[in-house]
């Protein structure tokens, strides 16, 4: 990928937009205007997303599933690699993060070859929409918990949520020994350890080292952490600020709404480390702001 442009990650609901529209000048114009002003980086969880499209289209039409996969092959070269391996490589390895990287070769290759009637992707895409309401009815239940009794607690300013709210939940674990290890279990450990097998002993030496003393040395870890605890108490807060006439949501409470929070975790996390977010998910937007600010 060029750098001598700002680095803009795009997510899905922009990218489906943009290749549902029929005509073809359009969409040309339109990416013709993104990638002169920006060097466009597409996260993994944009291509899943796009695979999951391909196996279960549900109501999509065929011609935007086939404009989808087109335009998702035509950005390969802006592929970057999942954010928790650049956080299993930072936490674990001991590599700090320098820049985005491609996915590893060998699962570039299995992503460019996936077919619809593949059986090991069909496993993947129907075994992951139940995880993610899972997590989702988990999130509910944990957040029920934490509510007042007004409905939800306002703060003045995003700063102050991610002060007063999001570090807090996050000092608050590390400060715990076993939610420390909680914490970095739930976000991060199933993953590190269902991915790296053979790594499982360095992934508890990795989460006992981390702490209030060591964080700092793991930015992107910081990062991945704090986004999570920034989507899980977004629906429980609201803002009002001196010129809003009424508290405004971060995000809108409720599981259909919060199904799909660890995919759009992965954009912003990704947004991050790049230096823009394309996207026309209003709530995806706010989360980046509260943590894009601090």
């Amino acid at each position: 990928m060029s750098m001598t442009k700002p680095t803009a990650v795009i997510d899905k609901s922009l990218f489906h937009e943009i290749c549902k529209l029929p005509a073809k000048e359009t969409r040309d114009s339109i990416w013709k205007a993104l990638t002169g002003k920006y060097q466009i980086v597409v996260p993994l969880i944009m291509v899943e997303e796009v695979l999951v499209n391909i196996v279960r289209p549900g109501e999509i039409p065929p011609q935007d599933i086939e404009m989808m996969v087109s335009d998702v092959l035509q950005l390969q070269p802006c592929w970057i690699d999942d954010v928790f391996e650049y956080a299993f490589r930072e936490l674990v390895q001991r590599q700090p993060f320098e820049k985005p990287v491609a996915p590893p070769a060998e699962l570039l290759q299995r992503l460019l070859a996936a077919k619809s009637n593949d059986p090991e992707l069909i496993k993947w895409v129907e075994e992951r929409k139940p995880a993610r309401k899972a997590t989702a009815t988990q999130w509910i239940a944990e957040q029920k918990k934490l509510v007042p009794a007004t409905g939800f607690y306002v703060v003045k300013n995003e700063q102050e949520f991610f002060e007063e709210a999001v570090k807090m939940a996050f000092f608050c674990h590390l400060d715990d020994p076993q939610k420390k290890q909680d914490m970095l279990e739930t976000i991060l450990g199933e993953t590190f350890r269902f991915r790296h097998p053979d790594a499982i002993q360095k992934i508890d030496t990795a989460f006992a080292h981390y702490g209030k003393d060591t964080f700092k040395s793991f930015p992107f870890t910081f990062n991945c952490l704090t986004v999570w605890f920034a989507y899980f108490l977004a629906p429980i807060f609201q803002i009002q600020t001196a010129s809003d006439s009424e508290p405004r949501m971060i995000l809108k409470p409720g599981r259909p709404d919060q199904d799909n929070n660890l995919a759009d975790l992965q954009y912003v996390v990704s947004a991050l480390i790049c230096d823009r977010l394309l996207t026309r998910d209003k709530g995806m937007r706010n989360i980046a702001s509260v943590v894009s600010l601090n």
